[in-house]
């Protein structure tokens, strides 16, 4: 749990620097990080490591009429993420702040864009976010970040 804290620290901050988010834009689009079995009986693909989820408030739990407010799970699949690293904390470090750097590029841009993507999109939409997650993470201080960037090379078009 210490090194998920730590990563979920590192992403958040990155990924604000990366965005120029303001301090209130998590207060503004929270997210709670989950693992697969809190989050319940959910399926997904086999070699995933982590699944966003997004849920509106409804409308009385709004704070005037055109406030919006949503709430993203980041659902890590704990057993996919000690398996690729095997629970190493120096291979589990930089995986996590991978991991949750790109879900939280997700979330930067569904705050920004509102989007819903329908199921053609998402490969798209995945490519572009392994894309910025890359950028986002070059040169960053994690000991152990360039080979995490190099195993997900191929999902960005990055060499």
């Amino acid at each position: 749990m210490d090194i998920l804290d730590r990563s979920a620290v590192i992403a958040e901050e990155i990924t604000s620097d990366f965005f120029a988010f303001s301090s209130s834009h998590w207060a503004r689009h929270p997210y709670e990080i989950k693992t697969l079995r809190e989050a319940g009986n959910v399926d997904f693909p086999h070699r995933t490591y982590a699944h966003l989820m997004r849920y509106d408030s409804p409308v009385s739990a709004k704070v005037s009429g055109s406030a919006s407010y949503e709430l993203y799970h980041i659902c890590l699949h704990d057993h996919n993420i000690l398996e690729e690293t095997g629970g190493l904390q120096e291979k589990l470090l930089p995986f996590m702040v991978y991991v949750l750097s790109h879900e939280l590029v997700h979330i930067a841009r569904f705050s920004r864009h509102h989007c819903n993507l329908l199921s053609d999109e998402k490969n798209s939409e995945e490519e572009i976010v392994h894309s910025i997650t890359h950028r986002m993470l070059d040169g960053v201080p994690v000991t152990g970040i360039d080979m995490v960037l190099e195993r997900f090379s191929h999902h960005c078009g990055a060499s």
